[in-house]
């Protein structure tokens, strides 16, 4: 159907996906001044029926995507703006508490920790959000 709609497209002076957006009975009443052979051609594809047995691939925001070659990957956006907005957002790490944190620098600076600084670092062992008091 991809070619079917390409030729139709080359036709009208359209780009492919232009001529994907109609059905193929407005396609072939544009297309019957222009090239009758073509329009005959797609009446005959009406009437087979192909065109109801086959499925439509859609993106995930609804438009329809070009058909690949047998035995090549498919598309799953119509484009990388779509893809950039509809692609699943990374999860947001977990925050975490705040005796971790004090228990990772201990563990880091060992015996070396500044006199001043110590007393945070307790204060901070001890609680387990900023808002602990």
């Amino acid at each position: 159907m991809n070619t079917l709609h390409s030729r139709i497209a080359a036709a009208l002076n359209w780009t492919a996906e232009d001529a994907q957006s109609l059905s193929l009975q407005a396609l072939r009443e544009l297309v019957r001044p222009v090239d009758a052979a073509l329009a005959d051609e797609i009446s005959r594809t009406i009437e087979s029926g192909e065109v109801l047995r086959r499925p439509v691939s859609r993106c995930r925001c609804g438009r329809v995507l070009p058909e690949v070659a047998a035995g090549a990957t498919p598309y799953e956006f119509c484009s990388e703006a779509c893809k950039r907005a509809l692609a699943p957002k990374p999860a947001k790490p977990t925050p975490r508490l705040v005796c971790a944190i004090a228990r990772d620098i201990r563990k880091d600076w060992g015996v070396k920790i500044n006199y001043a600084a110590q007393p945070y670092l307790n204060a901070m062992l001890e609680a387990e959000t900023i808002h602990d008091d």
